[in-house]
């Protein structure tokens, strides 16, 4: 059974305005855009230093494609950065990339493919940026455990919550 961890339940709509969501939402926005909050480049290394708890020779973290590279980049460079410096080895921003060819009736997760010689034998957390569904994270899941990995985590921003 997978972990699906995330930093901030997110509440979208006009129905969050409360302070907290705006910042939330503020969060999510700066980091769409290619802005990595400082708040949240040191939760995500505070859950994955309890995650990998000190293996992190097991470990590869990687990040969903954006819809494609640029924004890929724009997105998650920052917080790459940010984590590769606190677990050396193991962070790689290319490790699953949008194929280059793909059918548009397929679901964007099919469109992902996998370095599998980054998975093979590793616990593998996958870091993105909103849990919605969750339709995405399973599709890349099953692509990363048929890839070899030993496990597979979520790591999401935010999660969306639709009745709070």
């Amino acid at each position: 059974m997978s972990n699906i961890i995330y930093l901030y339940e997110y509440i979208p709509g006009s129905e969050a305005q409360s302070s907290e969501q705006q910042m939330i939402r503020d969060d999510l926005a700066a980091f769409r855009q290619g802005a990595c909050p400082e708040s949240v480049k040191t939760r995500m290394a505070d859950i994955l230093r309890k995650l990998i708890d000190g293996n992190c020779s097991e470990w590869t973290i990687c990040f969903v494609p954006a819809a494609d590279l640029e924004t890929t980049i724009s997105r998650y460079y920052e917080l790459s950065q940010y984590l590769s410096d606190q677990f050396p080895g193991c962070v790689y921003l290319n490790t699953l990339e949008l194929a280059d060819e793909y059918d548009e009736l397929l679901e964007e997760a099919r469109k992902i493919q996998c370095q599998a010689e980054r998975v093979k034998g590793k616990k593998v957390a996958v870091v993105d940026y909103v849990y919605n569904t969750g339709a995405m994270f399973d599709d890349v899941e099953k692509l990363l455990l048929d890839g070899g990995a030993v496990s597979v985590d979520g790591l999401f921003i935010a999660k969306v919550v639709r009745d709070k």
